[in-house]
């Protein structure tokens, strides 16, 4: 069992840097592009960066308690809300934009991650992981 809550912690970690890098490629690519006259396409973005970036304090800031991780699992709800939502209207418009599938998809496979990580936690009662120096193996 400990083996597989490491490999669910690797993944959680990996796919939140994915979602906070690829949120800041489009945010810099939209206002690149677009400019910064109107910046309310980029509050999705910000969405899956902050969560993302909530789950990586909670998994790997020693002193994160059960307030982060609460915050990280409303974060990851909405991240699978926002990724469903945005792969749906992307599939079902006339003009298909593939950033909004692509970003879509990993927010929501992020945010499942994320709530089989700490639903996983709290149902199992495993000590807090912390940073790798710190993890136990017990199950």
């Amino acid at each position: 069992m400990a083996s597989v809550r490491s490999a669910l912690v690797t993944l959680v970690n990996a796919s939140s840097v994915t979602s906070v890098a690829a949120a800041a490629f489009l945010a810099l690519s939209y206002i690149t592009l677009k400019g910064a006259g109107d910046l309310r396409p980029l509050i999705p973005l910000l969405v899956f960066a902050a969560g993302a970036a909530i789950t990586l304090v909670a998994l790997n800031v020693l002193t994160a308690g059960v307030g982060v991780e609460l915050l990280a699992t409303a974060g990851a709800c909405a991240a699978v809300w926002l990724g469903a939502t945005m792969v749906e209207r992307a599939l079902a418009s006339s003009h298909f934009e593939g950033y909004a599938v692509l970003m879509g998809a990993i927010g929501f496979l992020q945010g499942c991650l994320t709530l089989m990580l700490f639903i996983w936690r709290r149902t199992k009662g495993t000590a807090r992981l912390g940073p790798p120096e710190y993890r136990h193996s017990s199950g």
